[in-house]
């Protein structure tokens, strides 16, 4: 469905310094073979400017504030940033359940109009059904 939608230039699928940092370690996967398949060299910018900073720093003060019992991972970072950079640009996101519950909580999907996804089950249907409906 993704990569139709791509086809008919319904949504864009651009490509994040967090998609190349999280494939390397498993080049073998492809995944940014594939990535690069669906993003036709759109990026998102790898540096953040004043209001990606600004979401970034919302992102992780509700992180520190709702969660603090949750021990930090390493790939928090990561994903912090690559939220900031992609909620002010992106009408649809895709994130892992935690992350999107932190998005929520900001309400920056509400600020930028955007639609948050993740991978379980009733989402992959849902972001499924928008693809098929853009």
């Amino acid at each position: 469905m993704l990569r139709a939608a791509v086809q008919r230039a319904a949504v864009a699928v651009p490509e994040s310094a967090a998609h190349r940092f999280e494939s390397a370690p498993r080049p073998d996967l492809g995944l940014l073979e594939l990535l690069r398949s669906l993003s036709g060299g759109l990026r998102l910018p790898d540096a953040p400017g004043p209001v990606e900073r600004s979401c970034e720093r919302r992102l992780r003060w509700t992180v520190a504030r709702e969660f603090p019992e949750r021990a930090g991972r390493p790939g928090d970072a990561v994903d912090l940033r690559a939220l900031a950079l992609a909620l002010p640009r992106c009408a649809l996101v895709t994130c892992d359940a935690f992350m999107a519950d932190v998005v929520r909580r900001t309400r920056l999907d509400a600020r930028f109009g955007c639609e948050l996804f993740t991978g379980r089950r009733a989402d992959v249907e849902r972001l499924g059904g928008r693809l098929r409906a853009l």
